[in-house]
């Protein structure tokens, strides 16, 4: 029985994963980027923005000219949606600023792709959906979105388990999310949505497989797998 549960959350997670690369493929048809002749990247380069506009290393032309000067086909993670951005999306208008400096960096590199990433693994205690502008309460993101392992016949406690991420991380502002979630899925959405209005062409998903490999190990030590 543990094995079919195990099994239907990594089926989930694999079909969420599909579902965001609709949304990609809805962008990619309204775009300049023939779905059907996908390039040939040569050369990809990591260039990840902080998300604060007060703490801007470069501009957004010398963002640009930097990709010139490599030759880059590929820029990955050029914004990274991680816990920690729910306060600078809060306050700053970051998206706003992301659509502005891909326009300026494509107008300089017109066949550059851009790659978004979100976190799939961890959200901050009080959320914020870039789409809707919802801020969403920790009443609501650990009340209801918390991976709580008991509920799939487990017998870790939800709370024992964020003790123990919390200890490992030296953090506690951050809440483990169940992926299984509907509100957490439509979040991770908006997210992904967000990005690819922005004009992103490609979202990195990081570490999505983590519910599967925490009900692994616990089927192991509790002796149900």
């Amino acid at each position: 029985m543990m094995k079919n549960k195990t099994l239907i959350a990594v089926i989930v997670v694999s079909i969420f994963g599909i579902a965001l690369i609709g949304c990609l493929r809805e962008n990619l048809n309204s775009g300049n980027i023939d779905q059907g002749n996908f390039p040939n990247i040569k050369v990809a380069i990591v260039y990840e923005s902080d998300g604060d506009p007060n703490d801007r290393i470069r501009d957004a032309n010398s963002i640009a000219n930097l990709v010139a000067e490599t030759k880059a086909d590929f820029i990955h993670r050029a914004y990274f949606r991680g816990r920690v951005m729910a306060v600078y999306e809060k306050k700053y208008e970051v998206y706003g600023i992301l659509e502005d400096s891909i326009e300026t960096i494509k107008m300089k590199n017109p066949n550059v792709l851009i790659g978004g990433a979100i976190a799939a693994h961890e959200i901050s205690r009080v959320e914020y959906d870039p789409l809707t502008r919802e801020v969403i309460p920790e009443s609501k993101t650990w009340g209801e979105m918390a991976l709580d392992p008991q509920k799939y016949g487990f017998n870790m406690t939800k709370e024992k388990l964020h003790e123990i991420c919390w200890e490992e991380a030296g953090t506690e502002d951050f809440i483990l999310p169940d992926i299984i979630n509907t509100d957490f899925q439509k979040l991770l959405l908006d997210f992904a949505k967000k990005q690819i209005d922005c004009g992103v062409d490609a979202i990195w998903i990081d570490v999505l497989y983590v519910q599967a490999q925490i009900f692994s190990r616990l089927a192991k030590e509790e002796g149900k797998d």
